[in-house]
């Protein structure tokens, strides 16, 4: 998914 990069991506910091 998607948002599974994202987290990877911002280091798990896409949280809000």
């Amino acid at each position: 998914q998607v948002y599974r990069a994202f987290k990877i991506m911002r280091g798990e910091a896409y949280h809000k």
